[in-house]
């Protein structure tokens, strides 16, 4: 379906929107050894000709570049002491701002055809969304999700009508966290810590028709739970 000559694609997402296009968003690495994941660049391709035999017919590609604004906050509010001179210092270099950031859970698509893209950044440990409204010919990027050590947001639209991000945990607490935003994605409340644990493992957030919420863990077990329109939590398997 895709494949960059000589380099790394990974984290691939994929979606249908309202016009039934198909989206495929995943990032490549530029293959510097001494950054890795941190040197991803998102690209993302559409396609309204996926269901004949073969690889989709590809009508758009294009790159996605995240112009972060309130990056700096994050990073002297949240940083670690040990790491808080090391990550400022990369905030001076504009280049480092650009890179790093990748998909992996779903997008998510609104009533109103909002494509909202979830977001983690591999050199600061933090996340934001971004958003198109017209299949992604232009793009907004909202304020970072208040907090580090979070990656790999996964979001679901809340009976309440808020938006959700449960995010995979880089931190020592080993639990998923957790934010919500009452405006369409722009502006995150502060990151707390759910009763979910999460050795560092990609989750998943799944709104089911009847109004629950289930969070999936993979990696070597399964871990699902869900979460009924109160807010409670019941455990179903591990």
């Amino acid at each position: 379906m895709s494949d960059t000559f000589g380099l790394l694609d990974n984290n691939p997402a994929l979606i249908i929107d309202q016009q039934r296009r198909l989206w495929l968003i995943r990032v490549t690495l530029l293959d510097v050894l001494q950054w890795a994941w941190g040197s991803s660049l998102v690209l993302y391709k559409i396609s309204s000709d996926y269901q004949q035999p073969g690889p989709p017919r590809w009508e758009k590609e294009a790159l996605l570049v995240p112009h972060i604004h309130g990056l700096e906050e994050i990073v002297h509010t949240y940083a670690q002491s040990q790491k808080a001179s090391e990550v400022e210092d990369w905030l001076k270099t504009p280049m480092m701002r650009r890179p790093g950031w990748m998909p992996r859970a779903h997008p998510l698509v609104l009533e109103d055809g909002t494509l909202l893209l979830p977001l983690g950044n591999e050199n600061f440990n933090a996340a934001a969304m971004a958003l198109t409204h017209d299949g992604g010919q232009t793009w907004v990027i909202s304020n970072p999700v208040p907090g580090m050590g979070i990656s790999q947001p996964s979001l679901v639209r809340l009976a309440s009508g808020k938006l959700a991000a449960f995010f995979r945990d880089e931190g020592s607490d080993r639990q998923i966290k957790r934010s919500e935003s009452e405006d369409e994605d722009l502006t995150w409340s502060a990151v707390k810590t759910t009763q979910l644990p999460n050795p560092s493992n990609g989750i998943e957030a799944v709104m089911f028709r009847d109004g629950h919420l289930e969070e999936r863990v993979v990696k070597c077990r399964l871990l699902v739970s869900r979460f009924q329109r109160a807010g409670t939590t019941v455990p179903r398997g591990s």
